[in-house]
């Protein structure tokens, strides 16, 4: 398996690495605006801290490519960033598997913030759209397998 959250390679175009800290309390309050009583506090009393940064602590690097238009890989960032936003907001717990191997199931994502402004580049025929981002997380079960 290849480094995933939830079965998609959302963190996968390199660049950056999974740092994992000591187990730590952790909470979060989960929910949808607008639905009464749909909030509730997610608790980890041992979880395992990641964030998600640069090969040298700036922030990691999300790329989006397409042959057609600069326009286009803008919407592939796009896309990509609310399907991240989307996994923070809903507060689950993923299955997923790290750039190093490691792999677990109970990955809560508990923020995705972009870090400066979307680069575009025309490289090889398709145009690249980079963005700097700092992402972090919990693995609820405390333990790396």
């Amino acid at each position: 398996m290849a480094e995933n959250v939830n079965g998609s390679d959302l963190f996968g175009s390199g660049g950056h690495v999974w740092r994992w800290a000591e187990p730590q309390r952790t909470r979060k309050l989960i929910g949808s605006a607008g639905l009464r009583g749909a909030w509730h506090d997610l608790v980890s009393a041992g979880g395992l801290p990641l964030t998600i940064e640069g090969l040298d602590g700036r922030p990691a690097v999300l790329r989006a490519a397409s042959a057609a238009s600069r326009a286009l890989a803008d919407t592939a960032m796009d896309a990509l960033e609310s399907a991240i936003e989307t996994l923070v907001a809903g507060g689950g717990e993923y299955a997923w598997e790290d750039d190093q191997g490691h792999s677990g199931s109970r990955l809560v994502l508990l923020s995705y913030r972009r870090a400066g402004r979307r680069l575009y580049a025309q490289q090889g025929g398709q145009w690249i759209c980079w963005q700097m981002y700092r992402a972090a997380g919990i693995e609820l079960s405390g333990s790396l397998t």
